[in-house]
């Protein structure tokens, strides 16, 4: 695994400075380069949650999140996107194995793009010959380019009563997509609705309640390690890459600012000076916050054992914590940089706009998990209720 990570670093680090040049034209085309696709598809960024067998790297979580971190530095959006194709693979290799060489067996092999939505955006009816989907997905991430979907559906029996929560497998013959909202931030992700009008779905491309009680059983950690923690995390990650990033940026201008006058400090020149201090202290507090947490739960999957409650409430805490830090610290570099930041090839602003973007998703909601983590601490009952965060 050390190979894989050191190897694949090296690729990541080797792609970022071409990545960061079409980063701004991604924002204004609403989808990544086919250099950069090209560029990730080829070093493996893609694969990394995808099993051995069909050529994948099967990575331990903590690579997979340092790696959309990093790719963030230079774009948000191949941060966000390979956070997603990722997620979809993963989730993927869950499902049974007939569903997997349906995929990954094909002609693409383990290079097929694979988007997915994990909201109940459709139906899945039980008609007696067979299993019919129907629905609209909103936002999906890399929907233009992928060969197949994951899709949330409710599952309902023939009498229309619903009977369970599924996800389901759909070819990209078997839906269209509908272009998607003009989005503030997050442009290069290529967002879009995917509409599934009415298809029959195959019973091995269903994951259901049977299915996920089967998870605890695998041996290979990552497809053990906690669901919702890999999901938070994934979407946590891009962000504190991009504020990285948007700090460097600060920095270098306040920097070339300086260089280029004379003259004793004014007071505006020691706000700078604080504001990057600040910055990059709630930075580097919300990558430890993440880190830790991965560090807890690949513990607990070490060991073939559940979170305890107290490490899943702090699980869910840490992650809305960091996020609302490091969106702090992108608001407070972008309202001190002056009039220069407001310019459409200036990185601060894209990434504030990333940031503002990636704050209406539910994952980031504070309240919720931060509300269980205080009745937890103050040693109320909350087995029955710390789930449904």
């Amino acid at each position: 695994m050390d190979s894989v990570s050191d190897s694949l670093a090296e690729a990541i680090a080797s792609l970022l400075p071409e990545i960061a040049v079409h980063a701004a034209e991604a924002d204004r085309r609403g989808r990544l380069h086919e250099n950069t696709v090209d560029a990730l598809s080829e070093a493996g960024a893609f694969a990394l949650c995808i099993p051995n067998r069909f050529g994948g790297s099967q990575a331990d979580p903590s690579v997979f999140l340092r790696t959309v971190r990093e790719l963030a530095t230079s774009c948000t959006s191949a941060g966000w996107v390979t956070a997603s194709f990722g997620i979809a693979a993963w989730q993927l290799a869950l499902f049974t194995d007939e569903a997997q060489a349906d995929v990954w067996g094909g002609p693409s092999g383990h290079r097929a793009r694979l988007c997915g939505s994990l909201t109940p955006g459709g139906t899945l009816t039980s008609t007696g010959r067979g299993l019919v989907l129907r629905g609209r997905w909103k936002h999906v991430v890399g929907s233009r380019g992928s060969e197949w979907a994951i899709v949330g559906a409710v599952l309902s029996d023939q009498s229309g009563a619903p009977v369970d929560f599924v996800l389901v497998l759909v070819n990209a013959k078997d839906y269209r997509i509908e272009a998607g909202t003009d989005a503030l931030g997050l442009r290069g992700a290529d967002m879009n609705d995917l509409v599934v009008a009415g298809v029959s779905v195959p019973q091995h491309r269903v994951f259901g309640t049977a299915e996920r009680a089967q998870i605890s059983s695998r041996h290979e950690l990552l497809y053990r390690f906690p669901q919702s923690v890999l999901y938070v995390h994934a979407l946590t990650e891009p962000i504190i890459g991009a504020a990285q990033s948007a700090l460097r940026h600060h920095i270098e201008s306040v920097r070339s600012a300086h260089e280029t006058r004379s003259g004793p400090l004014s007071s505006a020149d020691r706000d700078s000076y604080v504001t990057i201090a600040r910055a990059a202290g709630e930075i580097d507090t919300a990558a430890l916050l993440l880190d830790r947490s991965i560090e807890v739960a690949t513990t607990a999957t070490e060991e073939h054992r559940e979170l305890e409650t107290g490490e899943w409430v702090r699980g869910r805490r840490d992650p809305v914590l960091a996020f609302e830090r490091v969106v702090e610290a992108v608001e407070l570099i972008f309202a001190t940089a002056g009039n220069g930041a407001i310019a459409t090839d200036d990185p601060r602003q894209r990434v504030w706009r990333d940031a503002r973007t990636a704050k209406v998703y539910t994952v980031h909601s504070a309240e919720r998990p931060l509300e269980v983590y205080g009745q937890w601490a103050t040693g109320l009952d909350v087995s029955a209720g710390f789930l449904a965060i």
